[in-house]
């Protein structure tokens, strides 16, 4: 079994590979290291030892990355809303030129 210490540099080493591509990361793997990361934090959390001055910093350090971690998430939420909000437009657009109209109707399409 390990020590929580070497959960803590586990969880280290893999905040800052995220960190690293935080740019360039997609939703999938953002969610996978969340789950993970949760997993080693339940871990962490379930051994009940005292963590020694050096493991207490590295924690400290990981919970300044957090606003950065939901910065993304935000933005992930934001385009994914922006998608779905042109996919309604689109939609309804399509809707409205595609309907069955009668044969001796008169459709008057004006520009705004």
């Amino acid at each position: 079994m390990q020590s929580s210490g070497e959960y803590i540099n586990q969880l280290f080493d893999m905040t800052m590979r995220i960190v690293d591509q935080i740019d360039d990361i997609e939703y999938e793997e953002l969610v996978s290291f969340v789950d993970q990361r949760e997993s080693l934090v339940g871990i962490i959390m379930s051994n009940n030892s005292k963590l020694d001055e050096s493991d207490k910093n590295k924690v400290m350090q990981l919970m300044e990355y957090d606003d950065v971690f939901l910065n993304k998430m935000l933005s992930l939420k934001n385009e994914a809303a922006s998608w779905l909000n042109k996919q309604g437009s689109i939609r309804v657009q399509k809707n409205a030129y595609s309907s069955n109209y009668a044969s001796d109707s008169l459709f008057f399409d004006r520009k705004n």
